[in-house]
């Protein structure tokens, strides 16, 4: 009998590609907005090494391009996610994961041959974000000048991704 492995993406990578995609609509935004986008969602905080790890390989295998402190999805993520359903579709973080959790090796870039944010930068966002939570600077997601946590891309249709973690 074949010996079954772990997929090299799984729902970690999922629930990471979904708050980069509701971050901003999918286009560039800050670390800090993406790591309380996630937050929001899915109600868990990764460790910075596990959400830098989970970015790096998000970046390698061409979902998310990382530029100057900013994450969003490229075209290859766009197109993933159009594979996946309805941003509103109680099944799309299953289908998200399943779509990166058949990707090989092969169908990513060599490790550190594109950019992605380090453990390090994963720290510093999170210090600047608990700063400003700190200093009540910071504008939380949902407030009422800070406006809705997520806007759907449809009208609508509203993204529930927190089910993942049931799953």
């Amino acid at each position: 009998m074949a010996e079954t492995s772990e997929p090299l993406l799984g729902r970690f990578e999922a629930a990471i590609f979904l708050a980069v995609d509701a971050a901003n609509g999918g286009e560039l935004a800050g670390i800090e907005q993406i790591f309380e986008v996630f937050e929001q969602l899915f109600r868990r905080r990764l460790t910075p090494s596990e959400f830098a790890g989970s970015l790096a390989l998000l970046c390698e295998a061409g979902l998310v391009e990382y530029s100057e402190s900013e994450l969003g999805v490229t075209p290859r993520g766009r197109k993933l996610l159009r594979h996946a359903g309805l941003p509103g579709s109680p099944d799309r973080p299953k289908r998200v994961t399943d779509l990166l959790g058949a990707l090989e090796e092969d169908d990513l870039a060599p490790e550190g041959s594109v950019p992605a944010p380090s453990e390090q930068d994963i720290t510093d966002a999170l210090a600047n974000l608990e700063a400003d939570d700190a200093s009540g600077r910071a504008l939380r997601m949902g407030s009422e000048i800070a406006g809705p946590v997520v806007a759907a891309p449809a009208v609508g249709v509203p993204i529930v991704p927190v089910s993942i973690w049931d799953r």
